[in-house]
């Protein structure tokens, strides 16, 4: 009888061996079609390693053509050379040379007890299923899983050295994939796109960062390519294995000189079976691998290297036209892109807008979370991008373009927006090696904006040294700044007298120090006014004039001020000293802000009441977190709680109504107070 056909039993039935055997064979056959459905092949372990003449096959897993299991339980060794087994495999082709070592099912029969009882006719014969390892001439051939051996696994992708230079041949790993894509004639994808593929190339004088562009497509091209492929060889296995003889290849063992070497490479590697792989791929009955030629042509498609933006003239010269984003929008693709702040956890509810809409985001930001620079602070524990809520700078024209120029145009747009413009133009290496540089292609007015040029002159590449950073190096040096404005201070609250040697010192310190100038001026006009000069406004005047100082300008004066002041200049501003912020300096600034925004109470009017107002209360709060961290005496806490007290009080006094001119000029004076603090 065939193995799909089983024996059902009723009681009082009188048994015979036939009947008793089909049930075994029934249940024989159905283990091994599950075998079957499950795969083929070495599944797991059955690895050789040679150790001089012994070759040692190990442990492990595996399912014949028939659907058997094969488990060999523990390693087993093999004198070299081999003796060979009997009889030949027909997936084994002795031409080839070498050994091949094939793992086999086998069935020994144990003779039957002795039969003790009466009547006995005898007890049923015990069989043991178990493997055995066979070594037969030659190597493995025949249909089968063999992705290990694609050629296109040879080529070597391309690589980017520390500098952006291409690594490797572009010509030799694109000319691999054409040929591969081509398939002897018979296309894997769109014959076009394969013609626009052949058609690239890198050419020297491309810029450093369409030649990493270009590297990039070209791996993306040869990975996708590499899935269509694995993806064709798991279609093209077949679920029919009819062998004259069952066996798993485990690899193929030869000599090489005077050698022996083992070759995992051509053995009887797992074969999924075909449900399994089209069900993981994602493919179709029609297409089983169309996602994959989708990808590559998608890819191939999509082709499209940047061109140096062109360049558009004023009456002053050549000059870049730099795009503005509002603040807490990058510019992406030529348009302005709001930026969505995730929250460090997920609230538990986060899917049930899925339910609502389908078609929009599985989880809906809510609004606090939008266009705050400061959560990413919180949450991801970096600088942020955009740190006086202003708009931001596109910089990606500047890309290709002559370094001088670019850093015109870039003075130019900061100055435009009311800042004091920072822009350095620097080697790679030199870029690389300022503290706090980032990458990037938006910038902050505020920001230290760095430009990458090559052996050209051309911009290759945009930085930014973030303003935040700028501020915690720059607030060591607040101590010193705030001494010599107290020193001003008491001199102007003496006589005249006093005044003029304040007057003439600050005069021998604009000899050395070019920040100082504006200061020297401002003092000169105080002496002038003294007899309408009033204390209160003597103070706002000298805090005001703090912001003017230009610290990178300084260092020589800051030396000598305070000896214990570790100042060194890179270009951006002041590397970290040995002092930091203290509770006086910061009680100080509590009892500045506390007479300021008592002062700017006064102006509350019904027109700017409630804008006003908010910020008022918003500096207030600011104040007491300042005071809470004063009292604590951690530097760290107070040079955070005193940028975000600069930031509120810089808010309030603009949104008390004054002149737009003098509102500038205190928006830039108080940042670069905020720049001093950290």
């Amino acid at each position: 009888m065939p193995d799909n056909q089983y024996p059902v039993f009723d009681g009082g039935q009188t048994l015979t061996a036939a009947d008793l055997n089909q049930l075994r064979a029934f249940t024989n056959g159905r283990s091994r079609l599950l075998g079957r459905l499950v795969g083929f092949g070495v599944n797991c372990g059955l690895g050789g390693v040679v150790t001089s003449t012994t070759l040692t096959i190990d442990g492990g897993l595996a399912i014949d053509q028939t659907g058997e299991p094969l488990i060999l339980p523990a390693p087993q060794s093999i004198a070299l050379p081999p003796a060979l087994s009997s009889g030949s495999f027909d997936f084994v082709a002795p031409a080839a040379g070498g050994f091949s070592v094939v793992l086999e099912s086998t069935d020994t029969a144990e003779p039957a007890p002795d039969c003790g009882e009466a009547d006995c006719e005898g007890h049923a014969e015990l069989h043991t299923r178990a493997v055995a390892l066979r070594v037969v001439a030659g190597r493995i051939t025949g249909p089968r899983f063999d992705f290990a051996n694609e050629t296109l696994l040879t080529v070597e992708p391309m690589r980017l050295s520390l500098t952006s230079a291409p690594q490797g041949s572009y010509v030799t790993l694109r000319d691999a994939l054409v040929a591969r894509l081509n398939n002897g004639g018979s296309p894997l994808i769109n014959p076009a796109l394969i013609t626009k593929l052949q058609g690239t190339s890198i050419a020297p004088a491309d810029l450093a960062g369409v030649k990493g562009y270009k590297a990039g497509f070209l791996n993306q091209v040869l990975f996708a390519t590499l899935d269509l492929l694995r993806c064709r060889a798991l279609m093209s296995t077949d679920c029919d294995r009819t062998t004259t003889r069952p066996g798993v290849v485990l690899g193929w063992v030869r000599l090489v000189g005077s050698a022996w070497v083992w070759d995992c490479a051509y053995r009887h590697a797992w074969e999924p079976p075909k449900g399994l792989s089209l069900a993981l791929t994602g493919g179709g009955c029609s297409s089983p691998c169309g996602v994959w030629v989708d990808l590559v042509e998608s890819l191939i498609s999509g082709y499209a290297p940047p061109d140096p933006p062109p360049v558009e003239d004023d009456d002053d010269g050549p000059i870049i036209v730099f795009p503005l984003c509002p603040h807490g929008m990058i510019l992406v693709g030529g348009t302005c892109q709001n930026i969505y702040y995730p929250p460090l956890e997920f609230p538990d509810e986060w899917a049930e807008p899925w339910h609502i809409d389908p078609l929009g985001p599985i989880w809906n930001p809510p609004d606090v979370y939008l266009h705050i620079d400061e959560v990413v602070t919180d949450l991801y524990h970096t600088d942020p991008w955009s740190y006086f809520g202003t708009e931001v700078i596109g910089g990606l024209p500047a890309l290709g373009r002559d370094a001088g120029i670019a850093k015109s145009s870039f003075e130019a747009k900061v100055t435009e927006l009311g800042g004091t413009p920072n822009v350095l133009v620097l080697t790679a290496a030199q870029a690389a090696a300022q503290p706090g540089y980032t990458p990037g292609a938006s910038f902050n007015k505020a920001d230290t904006i760095v430009l990458t040029a090559g052996t050209n002159n051309k911009v290759t590449a945009l930085g930014r040294i973030p303003a935040a950073h700028s501020a915690r190096e720059l607030g060591t040096a607040l101590p010193a700044v705030t001494s010599m404005a107290t020193e001003a201070l008491a001199a102007t609250e003496v006589q005249a007298g006093g005044l003029q040697v304040v007057t003439a010192q600050v005069g021998g310190l604009a000899q050395d120090i070019v920040g100082f100038k504006g200061f020297q001026q401002t003092t000169e006009q105080w002496q002038k006014d003294l007899g309408a000069t009033i204390e209160g406004q003597v103070r706002s005047r000298v805090e005001l004039e703090i912001g003017n100082l230009r610290l990178d300008d300084m260092q020589q004066r800051l030396a000598v001020h305070d000896g214990q002041l570790d100042v060194i200049v890179r270009g951006v501003g002041l590397t970290r000293a040995t002092r930091q912020l203290d509770t006086g300096i910061a009680q100080g600034m509590v009892e500045f802000a506390g007479s300021l925004t008592n002062g700017l109470a006064t102006l509350v009017t019904p027109e700017n009441e409630e804008a006003l107002g908010r910020h008022i209360g918003e500096a207030t709060r600011a104040t007491s977190t300042l005071e809470e961290a004063a009292a604590g005496g951690e530097p760290q806490a107070i040079g955070e709680a005193a940028v975000r007290l600069m930031g509120t009080l810089r808010t309030a006094i603009k949104s008390a109504g004054i002149d737009a001119s003098l509102g500038k000029e205190l928006d830039g004076q108080l940042n670069a107070m905020k720049g001093m603090l950290g």
